[in-house]
């Protein structure tokens, strides 16, 4: 996996090449959220990393060695077959800042549906709230809680949430 590499600010937003913006752009993330990490990617991943004042040397082993990137990087999104996939974690930690592309779910059923990966129709519910849905990934809510990430074609929304988190949000529910 060859790694590239670009800091996040206002002066090298042009310099990005629009399929990585269009990941962002899908959930209306702004992003100068992001002014001050560096954004690393490859053909099918990006990563977010938070930019310390002397970050060459860090950029240098993540470059030589990428499978060193998730112990200091951010998994942001993954390109997938339906598009970029926000991780889990990203959308946990800015899911709040999402603007496109997720939806509320205001109840306990809809939630456990969620997570145990049942489709749920979204057509005329008014246990769900959406924003500017379209066919793909999208992100989850549930009271104040970014549960995760699912998926959403023509009214039907099915959560991927991985094993581990699944089994934990089972036992409170």
């Amino acid at each position: 996996m060859a790694l590239n590499y670009i800091p996040l600010r206002s002066d090298t937003l042009s310099e990005i090449d629009e399929q990585l913006l269009e990941a962002f752009r899908r959930f209306g993330i702004e992003l100068e959220l992001f002014f001050e990490y560096y954004l690393l990617y490859s053909p099918r991943n990006i990563y977010l990393l938070k930019a310390p004042e002397e970050v060459e040397p860090l950029l240098e082993i993540l470059l030589t060695n990428p499978n060193k990137i998730s112990y200091y990087g951010l998994p942001a999104f993954q390109r997938t077959p339906l598009g970029w996939k926000p991780s889990t974690r990203f959308a946990q930690s800015f899911g709040h800042f999402f603007k496109r592309n997720y939806v509320k779910l205001l109840s306990k059923d809809l939630l456990r549906r969620f997570v145990e990966s049942y489709p749920i129709d979204l057509t005329g519910s008014s246990e769900v709230q959406s924003s500017q849905l379209e066919d793909g990934w999208v992100v989850a809510l549930w009271e104040k809680w970014v549960i995760g990430v699912g998926t959403y074609k023509s009214g039907i929304i099915r959560g991927h949430i991985p094993k581990t988190w699944k089994k934990e949000l089972l036992s409170f529910l």
